[in-house]
């Protein structure tokens, strides 16, 4: 009986293999799902300025000139470079007549050079800072608001 015990087993396996009951025999094709559109969140894309100083601090004297429609005022502004090494420092000074533009020392003060196009002021710094660095300048300005072009600022207009 041991001798067919074996052969049963195999018999059974073949015809269980065999039957359709036990096997996967479903198949179903792949859904095909329509293509959606879809429409990019950022359509403009608006780089900011580089920044290319750190302001660490200001400081503003100012006397309206209320007659005239002007401002006099003195700037004293602490700053670093952002990252890179630079001499150069611009800043944004609309509708201004520029007096004079000086390097503060502890002791001292010195004339740096600038180039102004009624819209942005240019200066020279009298060396390259490093970022670890920091210097400070003082501006003397008149401002002129009622020769502005411009309603309100960049900020705003974005």
């Amino acid at each position: 009986m041991k001798k067919y015990s074996w052969i049963f087993l195999l018999f059974f396996a073949i015809a269980m293999g065999s039957c359709s009951l036990f096997q996967d025999t479903s198949y179903e094709a792949p859904v095909m799902l329509p293509e959606i559109e879809v429409e990019p969140e950022i359509k403009y894309y608006k780089a900011s300025k580089p920044k290319v100083h750190d302001l660490i601090h200001t400081r503003l004297e100012l006397l309206p000139l209320w007659q005239t429609s002007q401002m006099e005022g003195k700037a004293t502004l602490t700053l670093s470079p952002y990252f890179y090494a630079t001499n150069v420092l611009q800043l944004d000074a609309k509708s201004m007549d520029i007096h004079s533009v000086l390097l503060v020392t502890d002791s001292t003060s010195k004339d740096l050079y600038f180039s102004y196009d009624s819209a942005t002021i240019a200066i020279t710094l009298d060396k390259k800072y490093s970022r670890v660095e920091s210097f400070q300048v003082e501006i003397n300005y008149t401002a002129n608001p009622e020769k502005v072009v411009a309603q309100g600022g960049a900020a705003i207009l974005d």
